[in-house]
Formats: structure tokens, C-alpha cells, sequence
């Protein structure tokens, strides 16, 4: 559930009108090209193309699931740029803003943006303004301070028909896609606050309630739509 806490700062940066969700990604990492070759509008496009905040917010950006592969190893402070900047001159599936398609590195992009717009390290960030406010005091962004604690749980592979021990390496180009750490706790606590059982202060309820909403400009999938970090299922009419 990591993207929900990237999108929901995403959010709260939009109400601090730091950005708009309408924004080319260009407008913050100006060396971030994507490309696309092909139909849109009857016109033939070959070449470097606008992606949105909102399309790599709601995966309409067209950048390939496969980039996942391109997430280098490593925990540096200059890990989330460096995952980024692998994604120079990559080739889109479809013009962006045409349909939904999950890739997870959409994500990390969104966390390298609320880096150079807060002059701050994603991790820091979403402490500060999103995990203190709401009382989730047993999550961290940083594998570190969670084995201080003494009660990270060990991780486990499976093989030869039994479950081994596993110490798994380090993404932090990843962390706002994918490795936010948490207590049972603190996430019972996160999903009652999805559901309003907890009240929290303002900005959070409404940003909250905003990141349920989903994109229904591009066609739903199996009855979902993607909202802010979620998916979410569509009741009684079909979207199209």
C-alpha cells in the first residue's frame, strides 16, 4: 500500500499549490524524455511526448510494466534519481492519457518530484506530513530505523520445498512504489482512516476522501478504476 502514502503527498503538495496534478513532469524533471511512435488524433507521432503528473498518478502515462526490471539495487541517497533516470528515452505503450496500465516506476517518478519540489528527501517528506500527522508511529521509509526498533520481521524464500531465511536487497529508488514499512497496528490504524472510523485534521479527511476518487476518463478494468494509490471497484453501472 505504499502508493497511497506517495499519492496522498502528491495530494497534499497540490493543496499547498506547490503543484497541479496537470503539470508536465518536464516542468520538474526537465531531463525526464519519454517517447511514443505512433497514431493518436489521425496524426502520426514519432518522438518525445508530454506525460502529466495525473497520468503517472493514475498509470494513464503508457510507460511499459516491464520497467519494473529497470529499478537498480541499492540504498543511497541518490538511489530514486538514479531509478528515474533509467527511465530516459524509453518508448511508450500508447499515447498518454489514452488508457490505464500499471507500472509501478510511475510512482517513483512522483517521489522524485515531491524531492525537487520540497528541496527534501522523499522519506523525510512523507513522515513529516503525511505518517506523524495521521499517528502512524511505527511506520518508516527507511529499512534502517525499523531494524533499530528489534521487531522488523525476516524475510523468507521458499525452496527445495521449505521456507528459508532471506535477507532481501535494498530498492530505495522504489520506497514510494513499494517499500514503506509497517505495524499491524499502524495499518489497522491506515485502513480505519481510509474508511473516516478515525477522525484526522484538516487537509487530511478531504485529501483522503480526493484519493478515493478514480480516473474514469480512460476505460475501467475487470470493474475497477485507479484512484490516488487504490484501486477502486465500480458499483451498479458499468464505466466506459
Amino acid at each position: 500500500m505504499s502508493k497511497a502514502f506517495t499519492a496522498l503527498g502528491i495530494l497534499y503538495l497540490e493543496h499547498e499549490n506547490k503543484l497541479c496534478l496537470d503539470d508536465e513532469v518536464k516542468e520538474y524533471l526537465p531531463w525526464l524524455s519519454l517517447i511514443y511512435k505512433g497514431e493518436y488524433k489521425g496524426q502520426r507521432v514519432d518522438g518525445e511526448v508530454p506525460v502529466t503528473l495525473k497520468n503517472l498518478l493514475y498509470h494513464t502515462s503508457g510507460i511499459p510494466f516491464e520497467t519494473i526490471g529497470y529499478i537498480p539495487e541499492g540504498n543511497s541517497d541518490d538511489m530514486l534519481e538514479s531509478t528515474v533516470r533509467n527511465l530516459i528515452g524509453v518508448e511508450l505503450d500508447f499515447y498518454p492519457g489514452q488508457k490505464y496500465s500499471y507500472a509501478t516506476i510511475n510512482y517513483d517518478i512522483l517521489g522524485l518530484v515531491i524531492e525537487v519540489i520540497t528541496d527534501n528527501c522523499f522519506e523525510d517528506f512523507i513522515m513529516e506530513k503525511i505518517c506523524k500527522p495521521l499517528g502512524l508511529s511505527h511506520t518508516y521509509l527507511y529499512r534502517q530505523e525499523a531494524q533499530e526498533t528489534g521487531h522488523l520481521a525476516k524475510g523468507y524464500k521458499t525452496g527445495f520445498f521449505q521456507a528459508w531465511e532471506y535477507d532481501a536487497p535494498e530498492y530505495r529508488g522504489n520506497t514510494p512504489a513499494g517499500y514503506v514499512i509497517s505495524s499491524i497496528d499502524d495499518m489497522a490504524r491506515w485502513m480505519q482512516i481510509q474508511m473516516g472510523m478515525i477522525d484526522v485534521p484538516e487537509p487530511y479527511a478531504e485529501l483522503i476522501a480526493r484519493s478515493h476518487i478514480s480516473d474514469r476518463t480512460v476505460t475501467a478494468v475487470d470493474d475497477y478504476s485507479y484512484a490516488a494509490g487504490w484501486n477502486v471497484h465500480i458499483r451498479g453501472e458499468y464505466l466506459t
